[in-house]
Order: C-alpha cells, then structure tokens, then sequence
C-alpha cells in the first residue's frame, strides 16, 4: 500500500497547507488542459492534502491497487473534511468495499458530502432515503442539478413537466414543485444553458419552475405588506398580528435558505473559485 503522512497536516502548518493548495491547483490545473500526466497531483496526494486524495480516489479509481486502498485514501481525505474524500468513504461503507459494510454510517458521511456541494451526493442521498412521490428527494435532486449533475437535470425537469400539467389542468400540485422552485434560480439556469451544460428540451420545465416560484414570493411578500397595513390601521389586535407576521416571515426565510445557497454557488463559479 502506498503510504504518506499518518496524521492530518496540523492547523498550525499554515504556510505548508497554502504551498500544498498552490501545488494542487497547479498540478490539476495542467492535468485538464493536458499538460501533465497525474504524477503532480498524485505527488500533493502522498503528502497527505486532503483535496488531492479526495481528488484521486473519487477520480482516478484505477489508480488505487485495491478496494482497502481506496478506503484509506478516502478516510485520510474525510478526516480533513474532503468533499470528494467524504463521498468515496460514503460509496464504499454502504456497499462494504474494502470496509465492513455500514449503510447507516455511509449514509450520514453522504449527506456531509452533499452538504459540501458533491453533485453525485446530493443525488444519490435524495435517492436513497427518500421514495417516489417524496418531496425531500426532489428538494435534494434540484440541488444536484444546480451543481450540474446531468442525471439530477433531466429527473427534475421530468418532474417539473408532469407537476405543471396537473397545475394546468387546475388539480392540486404537491409541495414537490414549491420545492424544486424554491432552489431552481433564473439566473444559474440561464448560465448553465449558455454553457450548453443541459438540453434544450430541459430549459422550459427548469425555467418555468424557478419563474413560478419567484411569482409566489412576489405574491407572499405583497401579502405581507398587506397584514402589515392591516394592523397599521388597527383593524385587527396587534397580538394576532405579531403572529400572523412573524409566522410568514420565519417560513419565507426557510423558503429561501436553498436559493442563497444556489446564488453563493454562482457566485464562485464566476469568480473561478
């Protein structure tokens, strides 16, 4: 088994942990433009930085001799709250490859790596624990497709076409189209469908969705106004109208929690980051 440090590089290395980033980013950085075969990052990978490991075994799975191998890369990169080494970790405790099999504990190291922006994570951890029907598993399948997970955009997109034809035909929508809406953004989708990362074909489901939600917020926010000169007026107790205020404020900072998540994403996709 190959063999690097034995413990995480210590918060107190600063300047060895920004020369091991530059490295890494260097080295994969020629490695996508074919510059270089992957003996750079491999290299930034055997001194024990967490991202260059997580890199290569979420990667480059050919590279590893063995299932046992691959299980050490990964706990050494998710011991350093890798999100590429959280995932790989999770794949394999679910499935027992090189592990003792724990779906369970997979499962919770899946969400961490979903939590961190792994497009294949946020998808199979909505697939796995929550069913057909189910409006969790769509929440975490819409932000799959914000990460541009392929899968993720044309599952969603399906889903957004059969929920706005019941909504067409005036019969009751689920909360799943709220959901996928609430996480959609217009913006992220138009630059994503400028970079040709979707087809055609999913644009108006996505579109339409991320629109429809933004018309109910809009409309929620006048509805708020509207208690509020209600009980400017005194036409009602303020007590009641405390309530009333203070439960569609808290519920519209939950509703968009998802959607400063996408924004922040943008935003580092266009800062390069």
């Amino acid at each position: 088994m190959r063999t690097f440090r034995t413990a995480p590089l210590a918060e107190n290395e600063p300047r060895e942990q920004e020369e091991l980033r530059s490295a890494f980013w260097a080295a994969a950085i020629e490695w996508y433009s074919d510059l270089c075969p992957l003996s750079g990052i491999e290299k930034v990978a055997w001194l024990g930085y967490g991202p260059a490991l997580g890199w290569m075994v979420f990667n480059v799975r050919e590279f590893l001799d063995s299932d046992e191998e691959r299980v050490a890369w990964a706990e050494k990169a998710a011991s350093q709250n890798d999100c590429y080494g959280l995932y790989a970790l999770a794949k394999c405790r679910m499935e027992g490859l090189g592990c003792k099999q724990d779906r369970e504990g997979g499962l919770q190291l899946m969400r961490q790596a979903a939590e961190l922006g792994v497009g294949d994570a946020l998808f199979e951890y909505g697939k796995e624990c929550y069913g057909e029907g189910d409006w969790q598993r769509y929440h975490w399948w819409a932000r799959a497709a914000m990460a541009y997970h392929h899968e993720a955009l044309t599952s969603v997109a399906e889903e957004i076409g059969l929920q706005l034809n019941l909504l067409a035909e005036h019969q009751e929508s689920s909360r799943i189209l709220f959901e996928i809406g609430a996480v959609l953004t217009v913006e992220g989708l138009e630059e994503m469908q400028s970079a040709e990362l979707f087809y055609g074909p999913l644009a108006p489901p996505l579109l339409g969705a991320a629109r429809l939600y933004d018309e109910c917020c809009t409309a929620a926010e006048r509805a708020i106004h509207c208690w509020i000169w209600v009980a400017r007026q005194g036409i009602m107790r303020k007590d009641i109208c405390k309530v009333i205020c203070k439960l569609l404020w808290a519920n519209r900072i939950a509703w968009n929690q998802p959607r400063s998540e996408s924004k922040s994403r943008i935003k580092k996709v266009k800062a390069g980051k």
